[in-house]
């Protein structure tokens, strides 16, 4: 192997990790965003009855916040793994992402507006907990919505935040 594609194997390999969830997608998730029908639709949120029968919990920086979640395969996935506890990590001051062990299933949509309090799913692994509201171009799997969202801030401002799920 020559030295340009020693260099340009490497890239690939480490530039996703440096630039954390918003890096350059793999085949596989490209492959995976080009699969799904624009037309395939999800239930909306679900009700504050059904989501206080069992409801979840998130634990930042021993605070606790309720998640609404929505009626999705993603979200319904996530779930099914907790308790969960994640080291999530800083990115561009307004979200904390981690990666899990494995993937999610995916329906990603063009979001315009990411909403302080926003759980997403980048890719098919990578969660992302938004602590400020902007306008985006990006792709993401909506999962749910953390109710408390106006007290983020007081909880968010570290580099890197240890996260539990709990029902």
């Amino acid at each position: 192997m020559n030295n340009r594609m020693i260099f340009g194997i490497t890239l690939m390999v480490f530039l996703p990790m440096i630039k954390g969830c918003k890096g350059l997608e793999s085949v596989e998730q490209k492959q995976n965003l080009s699969s799904i029908s624009s037309e395939e639709t999800y239930p909306q949120q679900i009700s504050i009855e059904e989501a206080d029968k069992g409801m979840t919990k998130i634990e930042i920086e021993q605070k606790i916040f309720s998640i609404e979640w929505l009626n999705n395969p993603s979200s319904r996935a996530l779930q099914e793994r907790f308790p969960l506890t994640l080291t999530m990590d800083e990115l561009n001051s307004n979200e904390k992402y981690s990666y899990l062990s494995n993937p999610l299933p995916v329906n990603p949509e063009i979001i315009t507006q990411i909403e302080k309090g926003d759980i997403m799913l980048f890719g098919s692994e990578c969660l992302v907990l938004f602590y400020d509201s902007f306008s985006t171009n990006y792709s993401y799997t909506p999962l749910g919505k953390i109710r408390e969202r106006e007290l983020l801030n007081e909880v968010l401002d570290h580099s890197s935040i240890e996260v539990r799920f709990t029902k």
